[in-house]
């Protein structure tokens, strides 16, 4: 499985710590853990439908009001979250989370790689796994389920409904790597967002790897790694 480093300086952010360091993995879950596009536009459509039920518009109007909200938002505050948009809009997070936990993934992970085993390889060697989403945890145990992944397969998580501020936050992030009993420059994070998961990793010291499933949207300067999928980590830290 191909991984690469990028080369240069990265001004700005903490340094990084060497492999060795690292006794935490930091996951994401949408584009990390999977990819499916379909899938994604089906969240995005709650987003859009949560607005326009709000809004007494259509849902194409909706869209596009989003769209420019989230990037108002991402040029203005470094966050094109849905969630920070649909509240900057007068939509309560909830009324999205709440639709988005209710959908069932299984038709689009059907031929999802599984990921349960390199969890499992991972904690093998000692490291500890945890799970950052802006999902609601039921929705995630369904795309683990998708996966096959068992929940006790991951040491802690932080979802919604933990009430904390969502990724790109520093927030949650600190607080997995307290559940996880690491300090942030022992930890790597793994996610397919430049700017919602690997900035903020970044500027807390940890180390950063980029599944590169999604177009670039932020600052490749914050990757420390790069790879095409999940089971690359395997390979990174036996190099």
């Amino acid at each position: 499985m191909e991984l690469t480093a990028p080369t240069g300086s990265m001004p700005d952010f903490m340094p990084s710590r060497s492999l060795e360091e690292v006794r935490a993995i930091l996951l994401d879950v949408a584009g990390t853990l999977y990819s499916s596009p379909e899938f994604d536009a089906l969240i995005e459509d709650q987003a859009n439908i949560a607005l326009a039920t709000s809004r007494g518009c259509s849902v194409d109007d909706a869209k596009e009001l989003l769209r420019s909200q989230r990037a108002e938002n991402k040029e203005r505050f470094g966050d094109p979250t849905k969630v920070r948009a649909l509240e900057d809009l007068g939509v309560p997070r909830e009324a999205f989370q709440d639709a988005a936990a209710e959908l069932d993934p299984s038709s689009f992970l059907v031929d999802a790689p599984p990921v349960g085993p390199v969890l499992l390889a991972l904690r093998s060697r000692g490291i500890k796994v945890g799970v950052l989403s802006n999902f609601r945890e039921i929705l995630v145990r369904k795309v683990f389920s998708c996966l096959d992944i068992d929940w006790d397969q991951i040491d802690a998580s932080v979802c919604v409904e933990d009430g904390l501020p969502i990724k790109p936050d520093p927030a949650p992030f600190l607080a997995l790597c307290e559940r996880l009993g690491v300090v942030p420059g022992q930890a790597m994070f793994v996610g397919d967002s430049l700017s919602k998961d690997l900035t903020p990793a970044k500027r807390l010291g940890m180390t950063t790897v980029w599944i590169e499933t999604s177009e670039s949207d932020g600052d490749p300067s914050v990757v420390d790694y790069r790879a095409a999928s999940i089971d690359a980590l395997l390979d990174l830290l036996s190099s």
